[in-house]
């Protein structure tokens, strides 16, 4: 039970990360104190960065500690982002592509496809975060995030978990709750994701589905969200991060692929909206 619950609740750590960089965007040397947490703990090495692929638009600072992090891609070609796990990866292990917002939103477009076939996913005590928004705010005892996106292998099948704010989540995951998407169990996924902020809010998602058709979930089912508290949007991440005890037991020197990754999507204009 430890691990479900540290899957729901952990607050994020590149939570603190974009909203230190949000804030403080003009000093480098402010910025980069904030990252001596993570260099404490082990080397958090800048990504290497492919030189004839174009990273996606707005992702301009990457960090690894016991991730091996980097965009791969021929010339002229869209990147994509590698992240592998090492052996012997600690709690604190992280790969990620941070992408702040030049300010913040009140609504996020997100597609990508990832491909996770390297990956032992067949337990719910396997998961891994790929993708964290965030907040301008962060309630008290509780986090800036927005939304989370897990792998994870709920049921012995590769999942997909939607982690977001929930005023009416039980004790025992105070503030959050997750949908799970049990996934095609191909290796891959095309996912896309339309984040509605405010009083009035929800999440739309898309699993292995063009835009133009009718998202194949959204949260809730009727009604609204309320993420008021926690502003509108300053950035996201994309990577591995937040990785379980047995996540990083069976998953040690392999790696997952994020491609085709796109921000606020003009593809998201359908009649569906």
């Amino acid at each position: 039970m430890t691990e479900i619950k540290r899957f729901l609740n952990a607050t994020i750590r590149t939570d603190a990360y974009i909203l230190y960089r949000r804030r403080y965007q003009g000093s480098l040397v402010i910025l980069y104190s904030r990252l001596l947490l993570f260099a404490a703990l082990g080397a958090f090495a800048p990504v290497v960065v492919a030189q004839d692929c174009a990273r996606p638009d707005g992702f301009t600072e990457t960090r690894n500690i016991y991730v091996s992090t980097s965009w791969t891609g021929a010339a002229d070609t869209p990147c994509a982002l590698r992240a592998e796990l090492s052996t012997g990866a600690p709690t604190l292990a992280s790969g990620f592509a941070a992408n702040p917002f030049a300010g913040t939103v009140s609504q996020v477009r997100l597609r990508f496809a990832v491909d996770y076939s390297e990956l032992v996913i067949n337990s719910i005590l396997k998961s891994a975060t790929i993708v964290s928004i965030v907040g301008s705010e962060a309630p008290a005892a509780s986090s800036a995030q927005l939304l989370r996106l897990a792998l994870n292998g709920i049921g012995g099948v590769p999942n997909l978990s939607l982690i977001y704010p929930d005023v009416a989540a039980a004790p025992s995951a105070p503030g959050y709750t997750a949908r799970n998407v049990v996934l095609n169990g191909t290796g891959s996924a095309q996912i896309g994701i339309d984040l509605q902020l405010g009083s009035s809010g929800y999440i739309r998602y898309w699993i292995d589905a063009d835009f133009d058709a009718p998202p194949t979930g959204r949260i809730p089912t009727t009604g609204y969200l309320d993420f008021s508290a926690r502003g509108n949007a300053t950035g996201l991440s994309m990577g591995m991060f937040w990785i379980s005890q047995s996540f990083r037991s069976a998953n040690a020197s392999k790696a997952l692929v994020i491609s085709d990754i796109k921000v606020d999507d003009y593809l998201f204009w359908s009649g569906y909206e």
